[in-house]
């Protein structure tokens, strides 16, 4: 635990009086508490746009809790906007916006079910296969 990321975001949480809403678990290794954690979570809010094809996102639907992820990013291939999960646009405001909108919306629990039913089919690694080959050509 620990590292320049993982302060700075400490930090900012501090700075920001969110430290004591906030929940820094650090790595969590042992699957069975990840579970624990996605199953009580509302949302599971995944801002990268570096990242490729993450497991965290098929984690979170494995609890059928829907994911928010930037659009236009590689996680977002997968991810049909209200439908098994949320995607928003690459902007702070218009990012914050959609996370109140969606923990007030009552569509979030039928969208956490869809997710956990579409992207944790056989299919859905078909999908992220043909996008992976579609990038090597």
């Amino acid at each position: 635990m620990g590292g320049d990321d993982y302060d700075l975001t400490v930090k900012l949480a501090k700075d920001l009086d969110l430290f004591k809403s906030c929940v820094f678990t650090g790595v969590i290794k042992d699957a069975q508490t990840r579970e624990a954690f996605y199953q009580i979570a509302k949302l599971f809010v995944f801002p990268s746009v570096c990242d490729n094809a993450p497991v965290t996102i098929l984690e979170a639907a494995s609890q059928k809790t829907p994911t928010l992820c930037i659009e236009k990013t590689f996680p977002a291939e997968v991810i049909k906007d209200g439908e098994n999960g949320y995607l928003s646009p690459l902007d702070e405001n218009k990012f914050a916006e959609k996370i109140v909108e969606i923990l007030t919306s009552q569509n979030r629990i039928k969208v956490g079910e869809r997710a956990y039913k579409e992207l944790l089919n056989k299919d859905i690694y078909k999908t992220i296969f043909s996008l992976y080959k579609s990038l090597v050509k």
